[in-house]
C-alpha cells in the first residue's frame, strides 16, 4: 500500500510494555520492524517480568539495560542500531506497573511523537503513517485505532471478543474521541510531559483512561483515525479472561476516587459519546427494517436499525443478583410462595445471557457448536467478577483513608506567588 503523503515526518517512539508477555511478544516485535514509516525507534520496557522476555529481547539483537526498582533514577542505556532503525531494550529489576513502564518509555523517548501498543499486539505496516498523518492535519493532541482480532486467533478468543468489557472506543463524532484503547494511541510527547505522564496508582488497566480525560480535562482533544489498526489477541481462555475482568474492577476503583464525576452511584461509568465494540451493549428485541419504497420503488433503500434494550442488560448486574434475585432466594426458604418468584428472577437474567449468546456477531471462521454457550456464559460470569473486584477495591481503598491527591486548586496554590496558607 502506498504512504500518505505529509507535509513532515516526526520522529516516533513506539513503546511496548510488557510483564510475562513473551508468549505474543516476538510476533509484536516483528510487526514493528515492518512499519512503513521513515524515521521512528521502538522501546521494549521489561517490566519486571519473569519469563522468557529478556533471553527473547537478547536473541531480537536488542541492548539490554537494567533499570533500578526506582524509576526516577537514570538508567544506564546500551542502544544499538539495525537495519530496522533505532531499537532499545529497558529491563525494570521489579514489577512496578503498567502506567510507570510506559513512563519510562516516555522518559527514553527521542520522538516528537510517542506512540503506544501491548505486546499482545501486531501493528499493521500504514499504522504509524495514518496516524501522525491524522495528528498532522488535526489539532488533537493523541489519536488511536481499532484493535481488530487477528485472524489466527483462537474460537475461544473470537468469543472473548463479542463478549463485554473488551478494549473499546467511545466517539464524540465521526473523528474527536473520548477515549481510545491503550493498545493503539499515539501522543505528542509535549502533551503528555504538560500533564505529568501516566499515573502511577494505575498498575494493570485504567492508565489509558485516566489519560484521556486529563487531556480533555487540560483542554485538549483526542482524534480517532479508523485505518490506523493493530491485530489485538484476546484472552484464549475463560480463566485468563475473569482475571482480566478483575483488574479492570480494580482499575475502576480507582477511577471512580480520582475521577467522580465520571461515574454513577453504582461505580459504572458514565460516557458522553457512544462506544463502539464487537459485543452488544444490549439486546435486540425486534429486526431491522429495509424500506424499500412503494412496490420497491425507492432508489435508494433506507435501513431503519432497531436500537438495543441497553436496560435489560442491568438484569445481569452483581447489583441485581444481590439486591434483587438473592433476598428472593433467601426468603423463599421461610415463604415458599417466593420461590417461584426467585425462579423468575434467575431465569430473567440467564436469559438475556442466552439472548445475547444467540445474537452475538461471531466470525463465521471462528463459529463451533460451543461457541454462542461460551458468549452466553461470559456474559452471565463478566458483571458479576468485575463488579466484585470493583466493590472490594473500593471498600479496600475507603478503609485504608483517602490519601491527599493532586488537584487543581493544589497547583494553582503551589504555582501562586502567595503563600499556601493565604486563600483567596
Amino acid at each position: 500500500m502506498p504512504r500518505l503523503p505529509l507535509p513532515r515526518v516526526p520522529k516516533v517512539s513506539v513503546v511496548v510494555a510488557s510483564y510475562n508477555g513473551d508468549r505474543t511478544l516476538k510476533a509484536c516485535l516483528d510487526s514493528l520492524t515492518k512499519l512503513n514509516y521513515p524515521d521512528y525507534e521502538v522501546i521494549l520496557v521489561d517490566d519486571g517480568s519473569t519469563d522468557t522476555t529478556p533471553q527473547l529481547a537478547q536473541q531480537f539483537r536488542w541492548a539490554a539495560s537494567d533499570i533500578p526498582s526506582r524509576p526516577e533514577t537514570e538508567p544506564t542505556q546500551l542502544v544499538i542500531s539495525t537495519e530496522h532503525g533505532r531499537f532499545r531494550y529497558f529491563r525494570h529489576s521489579t514489577n512496578l506497573g503498567l502506567s510507570v513502564a510506559r513512563n519510562t518509555g516516555i522518559a527514553a523517548a527521542a520522538g516528537e511523537i510517542v506512540a503506544f501498543t501491548d505486546s499482545d499486539c501486531r501493528a499493521d505496516e500504514d499504522w504509524l503513517n495514518y496516524l501522525v498523518s491524522d495528528l498532522l492535519a488535526s489539532e488533537f493532541a493523541g489519536i488511536g485505532g481499532p484493535n481488530l482480532l487477528p485472524p489466527d486467533d483462537s474460537a475461544v478468543a473470537a468469543a472473548v471478543m463479542v463478549s463485554p468489557g473488551g478494549p473499546a472506543h467511545v466517539m464524540l463524532t465521526d473523528r474527536e474521541a473520548e477515549h481510545i484503547p491503550g493498545c493503539n494511541m499515539a501522543f505528542w510527547k509535549s502533551a503528555l510531559t504538560e500533564i505529568g505522564g501516566f499515573d502511577p496508582l494505575f498498575t494493570k488497566a485504567g492508565d489509558d483512561v485516566d489519560i484521556c480525560w486529563r487531556l480533555q480535562q487540560a483542554g485538549m482533544k483526542i482524534g480517532f483515525s479508523p485505518a490506523a489498526f493493530v491485530w489485538h489477541h484476546r484472552r484464549s481462555n475463560v480463566r485468563a479472561y475473569l482475571r482480566q475482568q478483575r483488574g479492570y474492577g480494580e482499575a475502576e476503583a480507582l477511577l471512580v476516587r480520582k475521577h467522580p464525576e465520571y461515574f454513577n452511584s453504582f461505580g459504572d461509568s458514565v460516557w458522553r459519546g457512544r462506544i463502539y465494540t464487537p459485543a452488544k451493549l444490549g439486546i435486540l428485541l425486534g429486526c431491522s427494517i429495509i424500506y424499500r419504497g412503494v412496490f420497491g420503488s425507492a432508489p435508494f433503500q433506507t435501513i431503519y436499525a432497531s436500537e438495543p434494550a441497553v436496560m435489560l442488560m442491568l438484569l445481569t448486574t452483581l447489583e441485581y443478583h444481590i439486591l434483587i434475585t438473592l433476598p428472593l432466594a433467601v426468603l423463599s426458604v421461610t415463604f415458599p410462595y417466593l420461590l417461584p418468584v426467585a425462579l423468575a428472577s434467575a431465569l430473567a437474567s440467564l436469559s438475556v445471557c442466552l439472548a445475547a449468546g444467540v445474537q452475538a456477531a461471531l466470525p463465521r471462521r471462528k463459529r463451533r457448536w460451543w461457541s454462542r454457550p461460551l458468549v452466553a456464559l461470559l456474559f452471565l460470569l463478566q458483571p458479576v467478577a468485575r463488579g466484585f473486584a470493583r466493590y472490594q477495591n473500593r471498600l479496600a481503598l475507603r478503609l485504608a483513608g483517602d490519601a491527599a491527591r493532586e488537584s487543581l486548586d493544589s497547583v494553582a496554590l503551589r504555582d501562586s506567588p502567595g503563600g499556601l496558607n493565604e486563600v483567596r
